[in-house]
């Protein structure tokens, strides 16, 4: 696979996350909270109220608790540190929250994530985000935080 020139990569190793910016993005990698599932960066942003946003891209395996120990973490550094936060995961998890018909346990444990965190909801309607020809879901979820949300367009 291929990316453009002066692209970045973040990812941990044998990934299912990662986070790939261009070389405009001025990122920086946290390897820290950075795993086989879990991607983040540090984006110094040109927002003067919000200088610097994490980034992170989040695969949840089902066959795992539905939000990691190092989530969790990033979350505790961030919300410490006043600093805002983007999330684009693959939850595999069922909410009426983010369009879902239905809620399932794992998309209640991301509502109380969401909630205690003070994250928004970024996903809007009903359109599945996975799809096969067996079956089709809203799993994939973009989170922020609240604050910052209203600055998330397109």
């Amino acid at each position: 696979m291929s990316f453009p020139m002066g692209s970045q990569v973040f990812c941990g190793e044998n990934p299912r996350a990662a986070i790939i910016t261009t070389k405009e993005m001025k990122t920086w990698p946290m390897p820290e909270f950075t795993t086989r599932d879990l991607a983040t960066c540090l984006w110094k942003s040109d927002n003067a109220e919000f200088p610097e946003i994490v980034l992170v891209s989040y695969y949840a395996d089902i066959e795992n608790d539905p939000i990691c120990v190092e989530l969790n973490s990033l979350m505790r550094f961030c919300n410490g540190r006043g600093l805002p936060i983007i999330i684009c995961a693959d939850s595999n998890a069922h909410s009426e929250a983010w369009g879902c018909p239905n809620n399932n346990t794992r998309g209640d444990t991301y509502e109380e994530f969401i909630s205690v965190n003070t994250l928004g909801i970024l996903n809007r309607g009903r359109m599945p985000t996975f799809e096969t020809s067996r079956a089709s879901s809203i799993i994939d979820i973009t989170l922020a935080s609240y604050y910052i949300c209203d600055y998330i367009t397109d």
